[in-house]
This record gives C-alpha cells, sequence and structure tokens, in this order.
C-alpha cells in the first residue's frame, strides 16, 4: 500500500493481483514524507525497494479504512486505484502461494506439491478458505469508492493508464515480482480438471467480482 503525497496518488494493494510489482514500480517516485509498506509475507526484504512511515499501516490495508484515516482532503483529492483478477486464475495464484507460508499446513502442502500440483489442488480447494479482494476497494454497501479498478488480465495497459492519471508519464513496464512462486506455468482452468463443483464453487464465493467485472472460466 502506498500513500504518496508528491503525486497526490493512493494504491490500494489487493492480494494476489501484481501489488508487489505495482509497489516495486512506484517506490521510487515516493519521497521521504509518502507511507511506503514493507512487502510481506514470506520473503525478505527487496534490494532498493525502502518502506517508510509504516507505523499504523499495513501492506492490505482497505480503502475503507484508509479512509477513516487520512484527512477529508487527501481522500477526496488524491488519485486511488486498485486492481482486480479473475478469481479462476487467483485461486490458482494463491493456491501456489500458500505453501511457502508458515506452520505445519504449509510444509505439508510443500511436500505434497512437489509430486503434482494439479493433482492435489481440488483437495486444497475444497478446505481453504477463500479471501475475497472486493473489501479492499468498496464500503460496507459493496459501492466502488476508488476511482479506478485496473485488471490484471489488462496489466500493463491499466498500469499506464494509472501513471498517466497521477502524472508519472514513461514509466517503464512492470517489474514481475513474486513470479517464482509458481513454478507450473499450466493455464489455471488445468488445475479445475473439468470438475464443475470446484469451478462453480469458485463462481459462487466470487459472485460479486464475476457479475462486477464479467469474469469467465476460460480454457486456454
Amino acid at each position: 500500500m502506498i500513500i504518496c503525497h508528491e503525486h497526490k496518488f493512493i494504491f490500494i494493494k489487493s492480494p494476489k493481483a501484481a501489488g508487489t510489482s505495482i509497489q516495486v514500480a512506484l517506490e521510487p517516485f515516493c519521497s521521504g514524507d509518502d507511507v511506503v509498506t514493507s512487502i510481506r509475507p514470506y520473503e525478505p526484504p527487496m534490494s532498493g525497494y525502502i518502506p517508510r512511515n509504516e507505523d499504523g499501516w499495513h501492506s492490505h490495508l482497505s480503502a475503507l479504512r484508509i479512509e477513516r484515516k487520512v484527512s477529508r482532503e487527501i481522500w477526496s483529492s488524491y488519485f486511488k486505484f486498485a486492481f482486480e483478477r479473475n478469481p479462476w486464475d487467483r485461486t490458482v495464484s494463491n493456491y501456489w502461494f500458500r505453501r511457502w507460508g508458515r506452520g505445519i499446513k504449509a510444509k505439508e502442502m510443500l511436500v505434497r506439491m512437489r509430486d503434482d500440483p494439479v493433482k492435489i489442488f481440488p483437495d486444497w480447494l475444497r478446505h481453504t478458505k477463500m479471501v475475497r479482494n472486493f473489501p479492499m476497494y468498496t464500503n460496507h454497501r459493496q459501492d466502488i469508492i476508488v476511482n479506478f479498478v485496473g485488471m490484471y488480465e489488462n496489466l500493463q495497459a491499466d498500469f499506464k493508464f494509472a501513471c498517466d492519471r497521477i502524472g508519472l508519464i514513461g514509466v517503464q513496464e512492470l517489474p514481475f515480482m513474486k513470479a517464482g512462486y509458481r513454478e507450473d506455468k499450466r493455464h489455471y482452468s488445468e488445475y479445475y480438471q473439468d470438475d464443475q463443483e470446484l469451478i462453480d464453487m469458485v463462481a459462487r464465493v466470487y459472485e460479486w467480482e464475476i457479475e462486477t467485472f464479467g469474469y469467465e472460466f476460460e480454457e486456454p
């Protein structure tokens, strides 16, 4: 999460939607007075990335909570943006990311995934808690309260749009941070193994995101 006073923008970091890459790309444009949160969890500090003024803030703070913490003037005048991702794809990304967590369950996942990560995905999905992204950028009535929600599927173009809006003309393409977590690069649809029950399970949990942004379960 970043609050940049110099360029008057607030970046809300939705989980598993290229948030780390966006933070790393935007951090060099922040000054000493801006809020730049650490990149957590499961990895050491990144070379050249400098968190600052993060006391009382954390990486995945929602827009609603940020609105309550900053002044009315800042909230109303700064450009606020977040990113969203196809829920079926994001679920697979989260599956790979969770194996690098802490505790016995993460260690068990690490061992089991060495054999066939696609094979054990259905069992993981049926026993995991899926976390929705829309509370990151909406209020309690599920109204979008940021100025722009970019699409992970249109990442470079939507990131450029946001940069143009905040005056960061000519920003280079996004780095691909955390790409190494997902070792198996097969299309996300293969993880669901034509199991309609699994596909529908994700659809029910992420109904709001699917209806709002028109996401579909797609084959490669």
